[in-house]
């Protein structure tokens, strides 16, 4: 429900949230590409992660929320996790889940991410193709 005064308040309005700007997602962007020209090969999703992680506690937020939720996963059987992520930003977590190296070699994870600012999507699908993950609407 929004109301007259939702132009005036800081918080509703996207381009005054810093973390949602269009300059905070230029910079990003532009530090990315600047770390891929330097890999010959694929970039190792953690030279991101200073930029795509925009919880205050990194990649160890999401490893503490997996050793809550999904003890199992330190198991010997092979699992998959299902995981969907909305509100997916750049895709740090998407990318963390699916390429960290700290995971057991028997899990796996199946990601769906959702967002719906178009400057993020297009962030996520360049992300990823520097780390050789694909990126498709399906």
């Amino acid at each position: 429900m929004t109301n007259d005064n939702d132009d005036k308040n800081p918080v509703v309005r996207r381009e005054n949230m810093g973390l949602y700007s269009d300059g905070h997602v230029q910079y990003v962007m532009d530090s990315a590409r600047s770390i891929a020209s330097h890999n010959d090969a694929f970039v190792d999703t953690v030279e991101f992660e200073a930029l795509d992680q925009l919880h205050y506690l990194g990649t160890s937020s999401i490893d503490d929320f997996l050793r809550k939720y999904y003890p199992d996963r330190e198991k010997d059987d092979a699992i998959e996790v299902n995981v969907v992520d909305v509100g997916a930003g750049l895709g740090g977590t998407p990318r963390h889940l699916l390429l960290s190296k700290t995971e057991p070699a028997h899990v796996s994870y199946r990601v769906v991410s959702v967002e719906y600012i178009e400057d993020f999507v297009r962030g996520f699908r360049e992300l990823n193709g520097f780390c050789g993950l694909p990126s498709d609407d399906g």
